[in-house]
């Protein structure tokens, strides 16, 4: 049995006291390090944020305290960071030590970040806390980039008839959704269309414009118009729709100009104009209506021998029947009815009669001559080349013969035109027009020959039909020209 005498009981004593004042001693020398927080959320924007180091005492000397980094790159820091890690140094006598983290801005939409930072190998008399890693979020503080959409309308120039109750829808595509709450405007025009009273739009317009509100996400946004129906010859109208204006996350596109045609009832299947195109050039001629449906107006254009157009307007009398035609400023021809009949045309500028012409007819009501008297220096008014005019029994046009007139003499036959082989088909464009509005060639001829100038051209003839039986083209060959005219209609 082991026993304890007085003096190895007092050794063992000192022993004991001596090793606690030891490890007391020990404990007082060593420094504890941590971080003083664990998280942060750090923006772009934001000034640098300071991290704090904490030691327990105070740094018996100057240190550095290593803090590895990791996660992301997108950050600058004080002191910098060298091979993924930041020294952060703590003077002697001081309790804690400080770097700061700056994140890099940018202009771009990016994702959160996040930076870790944890506290490295400590040599005595540091040694590791509980704290020894601390995360910043880094928080982007763009805002998201706006996907804009671009606008174009789905349809391409639409024609609907003025009795279309159902009217026409127009829809505007977005090539993606709409990203935020957006607004279209819409302008319509019409140099003859009246709103209100030829067309309507839904919604209603504002000063000739419709706003289109277009909440965010939506792919489409569109808009009526409807026709209103009339019994008169209105003409076909051309409505002009055209975006505008974008606002939102809108951007306009490439198809932003519509032209809406509302044709006239009153007018389907009225001449609209024909094409003539020859060895010698081309002529083009267009036709619009009054409220009656008579010629009001007749667009020219032609390219034979010279480039030349015009615009003749068509006047009429109380009974309906032409009265007038304006050629340009200034220069007109009045018609002269006798009985029923025009015996007589007179061409002014600026009232002065420059020339007239005087109409003889047949027996069966054909004009059948038509006599040119012109102006001359003198006041005095001399007659030219006339043409007599033979018909067929049925009242279509077969010869016309041109005379130049001879003082104290026989008139000389210059120009002679033969229409032969006519069908049953109803002519909507005689090739013969000797008064406008009297029809002289009531149906198709399938020869024309010109002889003049000691010369011959005989010219056979052909058409083309579309389904429904309507004229659409005409063909005249003879061995050294042809001669396609195009026919359009209402």
């Amino acid at each position: 049995m082991l026993r304890f005498t007085p003096v190895r009981a007092f050794v063992l004593l000192s022993a004991i006291a001596i090793s606690c004042e030891e490890e007391k001693e020990l404990s007082q020398k060593q420094i504890t390090v941590q971080f003083a927080s664990s998280t942060f959320e750090l923006t772009e924007s934001d000034e640098a944020h300071e991290v704090k180091i904490l030691l327990s005492q105070a740094a018996t000397t100057s240190v550095l305290i290593p803090v590895k980094v990791s996660g992301t790159t997108d950050f600058t820091s004080n002191p910098a960071a060298t091979n993924n890690f930041i020294n952060v140094a703590v003077a002697k006598g001081k309790f804690e030590g400080v770097f700061r983290i700056k994140a890099n801005d940018n202009t771009s939409d990016d994702p959160d970040r996040l930076l870790k930072l944890e506290i490295g190998a400590l040599t005595l008399p540091l040694i590791s806390g509980q704290q020894l890693s601390f995360s910043i979020t880094i928080k982007d503080d763009d805002a998201p980039a706006i996907i804009q959409s671009v606008a174009n309308f789905a349809q391409t120039n639409l024609v609907i008839s003025e009795n279309d109750e159902a009217g026409v829808d127009y829809v505007i595509q977005f090539s993606a959704p709409a990203a935020l709450d957006s607004k279209l405007t819409i302008a319509l025009g019409s140099q003859k269309g009246i709103y209100a009273q030829h067309y309507t739009a839904s919604p209603e317009p504002v000063a000739g414009k419709l706003e289109l509100s277009v909440p965010a996400g939506a792919q489409t946004a569109s808009f009526r118009i409807n026709a209103i129906p009339n019994v008169q010859a209105t003409g076909e109208l051309s409505i002009s729709i055209d975006i505008t204006e974008v606002a939102g996350s809108l951007v306009k596109g490439t198809n932003i100009a519509q032209v809406l045609r509302i044709t006239d009832d009153e007018l389907l299947g009225k001449a609209r104009g024909f094409t003539v195109a020859h060895s010698e050039g081309l002529l083009q001629v267009t036709y619009e209506y009054d409220l009656q449906g008579r010629i009001f107006k007749k667009h020219w254009s032609t390219t034979e021998y010279y480039v030349r157009s015009g615009t003749e307007t068509y006047y009429y009398n109380e009974s309906g029947l032409i009265s007038k035609i304006n050629k340009h400023m200034g220069r007109d021809i009045n018609y002269l009815w006798t009985h029923g009949r025009i015996t007589r045309s007179e061409e002014t500028q600026d009232d002065v009669l420059k020339s007239y012409v005087e109409y003889e007819y047949d027996d069966h009501g054909n004009i059948s001559g038509a006599f040119p008297y012109y102006r001359q220096s003198d006041g005095q008014f001399a007659p030219g080349m006339f043409t007599i005019y033979l018909y067929f029994n049925d009242g279509n046009v077969y010869k016309s013969l041109t005379y130049n007139p001879v003082a104290d003499g026989e008139p000389v036959l210059v120009s002679t035109r033969t229409y032969e082989d006519y069908s049953e088909m109803d002519n909507p464009f005689p090739m013969v027009e000797i008064i406008p509005t009297v029809v002289s060639q009531k149906k198709l001829p399938g020869f024309y020959e010109i002889e003049e100038s000691g010369n011959t051209k005989s010219y056979h003839i052909s058409y083309t039909f579309g389904n429904d039986g309507v004229l659409l083209e005409r063909t005249a060959s003879c061995n050294t020209d042809t001669q396609v005219a195009t026919y359009q209609y209402y």
